[in-house]
């Protein structure tokens, strides 16, 4: 299925959803429950979301801002039931997020952490999605203050997850030394095998550091072939690519369909270096000899 066909099957799903969310709204006109509201605010402007901003058609864009708007909607019943709650201005946050408006989104974040009704956990999630928003907007020392205010309350993968997202702020803001060291440092911190570790890894993969890279993905995977596949990404993105593309044949060899499956989600960044037809190939289910499961015959009638 090619692009635009898959774009207006999605974005038709979208419409549809938002058309009968609609209808719902005007057949049940009192004020439902609070909880109804925020559930159902959240829903529409998800959904609108799924709609890109820069939308070819222009009635997408249209439907795309009316869910936005219905859901803020949905938010001032809200507030208006249920004064001064964290839930409205973090959803209103995402919203203003969503049309580009990262400023306001920030002071809303600010409004939302400033809320009693949070726990201090959840007042310290706010914290990076505010950092995020203020990067977004190209406010990065605000946004690295705003981290330092709860670093110390901070532990295990939740320590980890805002010293990624200082990383990312850093090399934004132009620091990539600084970003990598921040990036290592996760790295080292988080169980072997995690996500967590698979994050550092990703970030610092991100900042060019190819050999601090390998490091973090050894470290990040325990399965042999995963772990090849993604040194062979490594050696592609640096240059190698000749050594890249030896890893990645015998990555997928031997590591069947995961590495396939990781294949098939990277195949742009693949298809320039090796073409289409060699991945193709290598996307060929294998038996345990390593040769080809498809049929001679399909591989003619594929020819042909």
């Amino acid at each position: 299925m090619n692009d635009s066909v898959q774009r207006t099957i999605l974005y038709g799903t979208s419409g549809a959803v938002l058309a009968a969310l609609g209808w719902a709204g005007f057949i049940y006109a009192p004020d439902p429950d609070y909880g109804t509201l925020i559930g159902s605010a959240q829903l529409r402007a998800q959904v609108a979301a799924f709609i890109p901003k820069d939308a070819d058609d222009l009635k997408m864009q249209a439907l795309r801002e009316e869910g936005l708007q219905a859901a803020e909607a949905h938010l001032d019943v809200a507030e208006r039931n249920n004064p001064g709650t964290s839930a409205v201005r973090q959803l209103r946050a995402w919203i203003a997020a969503q049309r580009g408006d990262h400023a306001r989104a920030a002071t809303q974040y600010r409004e939302a952490r400033d809320c009693t009704d949070l726990t201090p956990e959840g007042r310290r999630k706010l914290g990076e999605m505010l950092a995020g928003v203020l990067s977004n907007d190209g406010r990065f020392g605000e946004a690295l203050h705003v981290l330092d205010e709860d670093r110390h309350a901070r532990s295990g993968e939740e320590r980890i997850s805002a010293g990624l997202l200082r990383a990312r702020i850093l090399e934004r803001d132009g620091r990539r030394e600084e970003a990598l060291m921040v990036a290592v440092e996760a790295s080292m911190a988080s169980h072997p095998n995690s996500p967590a570790a698979a994050d550092a890894a990703t970030v610092i993969e991100q900042l060019g550091a190819w050999s601090e890279a390998t490091v973090a993905w050894e470290r990040a995977v325990e399965d042999a072939q995963i772990r090849e596949y993604h040194v062979a990404r490594l050696k592609l993105r640096s240059g190698a690519t000749d050594n890249a593309v030896r890893l990645l044949e015998r990555a997928t060899e031997h590591g069947g369909e995961p590495v396939r499956t990781l294949l098939r989600q990277e195949r742009a960044l693949w298809s320039e270096a090796v073409g289409e037809r060699a991945i193709e190939q290598l996307l060929e289910p294998t038996d345990e000899n390593g040769e080809s499961e498809t049929p001679p015959s399909r591989k003619e009638e594929e020819k042909v």
